[in-house]
């Protein structure tokens, strides 16, 4: 059991998600650079799965990232991470929660040097305007025929003409017009070759030329006069949509950015609040004050909003019978496709009477080990001990609770929590709920 930190966690910090996996079943990079690299490469497209982080400030080495949740000073899982800074970039996280280096990633794009090749031929220091048939025959005394003869050369590459009046034996004859070399100079715009089946090679570099068209940008029809507090309230909303915003992509990407104009320069300010936008496809996306994306939800894969009595696919040990005086707010996970398969009891063991209580109001959370997933909604517990705001406490292996301030209302949950059982942040509870 880890007890408590004093450490209270600076104000101030800017926003980052720190991404460490890919795909619907949010397989995991942490463990290498080139895993970090190949998912960097190949794997941007198929939906990530991150954390929220603080920094103070850039990102540097040494620098302490903090998780966004909690009040605690702890850093974040060690391994390596993608983080869009000005473009995803590769970040290792040592075992304090410290960045510890930036790895490079190999080069996607080839580099291919102009390779030119020379057969020995004889090039005629002449204009373009006159070719000529160079044919090697027994002779080596200057002759000139009214046709051409060929020998050990039966063809010439298209782009050669050929003059019908002239032609050459080995030993070329000079006239003041037309003058030849038996050293090959490099011309390689005309090469007439003894072997001409073997065409000169000219591969040319793949540098690429800077565009100077706008950027691709995708519209999306938002709702703005009302904001949503939660992924599910988001997706749930029938407002009509007053304003249109632009990605980068087809469909949102944590880490990337919103846009209210095409050209991509003028950044969207989220307040990081949810909103709802719409296209054809709905979703439910977590905005910055920035811009970035810190969250993203596709409002088709969520299931109908539950009833207040919910039925879970696996039947807990403890049956669900709460009536809440207020609807808790449920939000769904980056992958939502997977149902938790135990949802918190809500049915209460009450203390006997007569022995002291403390009752709080508690955040709770989803815990899909090793990480805290969403949010359960809010609720009230009535506690044996009294026990730290800020503190994270594991409820049952699925459900943690944040306590968040002291109340009187009527309790939801009877606990017999301890303080020295809680943690500064979700993840560390939730690492030590199995």
């Amino acid at each position: 059991m880890t007890p408590t930190a004093s450490c209270v966690k600076p104000g101030g910090l800017t926003a980052y998600s720190f991404i460490y996996g890919y795909g619907g079943e949010c397989t995991s990079f942490l463990s290498s650079s080139s895993e970090a690299c190949d998912a960097l490469a190949n794997h941007l497209g198929e939906g990530l799965c991150g954390i929220g982080a603080l920094v103070d400030g850039t990102l540097d080495i040494g620098k302490h990232v903090y998780y966004s949740t909690g009040t605690g000073c702890a850093g974040i899982v060690q391994g390596y991470y993608l983080v869009n800074y000005g473009g995803y970039i590769v970040v290792q996280i040592d075992s304090n929660g410290n960045i510890a280096s930036f790895p490079s990633c190999p080069s996607t794009t080839p580099s291919i040097t102009p390779s030119i090749s020379f057969s020995r031929s004889i090039t005629p220091s002449i204009t373009p305007s006159i070719s000529f048939s160079v044919t090697r025959t027994p002779s080596i005394t200057p002759s000139i025929t009214p046709s051409i003869s060929f020998s050990r050369t039966p063809s010439i590459t298209p782009s050669i003409s050929i003059t019908p009046s002239i032609s050459f034996s080995r030993t070329p004859s000079i006239t003041p017009s037309i003058s030849f070399s038996r050293t090959p100079t490099r011309t390689p715009s005309l090469s007439i070759s003894r072997t001409p089946t073997r065409t000169p090679s000219i591969s040319i570099s793949r540098t690429p030329t800077p565009s100077s068209s706008k950027p691709s940008s995708y519209p999306y029809n938002i709702i703005t006069h009302i904001t949503y507090s939660t992924n599910l309230g988001a997706c749930d909303s029938t407002e009509t949509p007053d304003i249109t915003v632009y990605f980068s992509t087809q469909t949102p990407v944590i880490g990337n950015y919103v846009y209210t104009n095409s050209s991509l320069t003028n950044y969207f300010q989220g307040d990081d609040n949810w909103y709802q936008i719409n296209n054809g496809t709905k979703f439910a996306v977590q905005i910055l004050s920035d811009g970035m994306i810190f969250d993203v939800l596709n409002c088709g894969s969520v299931s109908p909003t539950p009833s207040l009595s919910r039925t879970p696919t696996r039947t807990p040990s403890i049956s669900i019978s709460r009536t809440p005086s207020r609807t808790p707010s449920l939000s769904i996970s980056r992958t939502p496709t997977r149902t938790p398969g135990v949802s918190p009891s809500r049915t209460p063991t009450r203390t006997p009477s007569g022995v002291p209580t403390y009752r709080y109001t508690v955040d709770m959370y989803y815990c899909e080990f090793p990480y805290c997933s969403y949010s359960l909604g809010m609720a009230v517990i009535e506690n044996t001990y009294q026990i730290s705001i800020g503190s994270f406490f594991v409820y049952d292996s699925n459900t943690i609770m944040e306590i968040m301030n002291s109340t009187t209302s009527t309790p939801d949950y009877y606990t017999n929590f301890q303080n020295y059982l809680g943690y500064d942040n979700c993840n560390t509870a939730c690492q030590n709920s199995q």
